[in-house]
């Protein structure tokens, strides 16, 4: 199948074609950066409630160990008296 085509009409039509390929990338590439977008905001979102959570059971520890030392210190003046 001959389409008889010069050379002019050959050249760009391998540029439009090259055009398009690239313009096809490109698109691709910005779904593929909108989904890692995505992911990204999740992960963040679970590190933040990560954080949060590790804070809490610190302050809960922080608070057990001074529960524990009050009763600690209560014990010993019971004694003494």
């Amino acid at each position: 199948m001959k389409l008889g085509l010069g050379i002019k009409a050959r050249i760009y039509g391998g540029f439009g074609v090259l055009v398009l390929f690239g313009l096809a990338l490109a698109l691709f590439a910005a779904w593929q950066l909108t989904a890692v977008k995505g992911a990204v905001e999740k992960m963040s979102a679970l590190s933040d409630n990560n954080t949060r959570a590790l804070e809490i059971g610190r302050e809960f520890e922080i608070m057990r160990l001074l529960a524990c030392e009050i009763t600690h210190d209560n014990v010993h003046a019971m004694r003494r008296r």
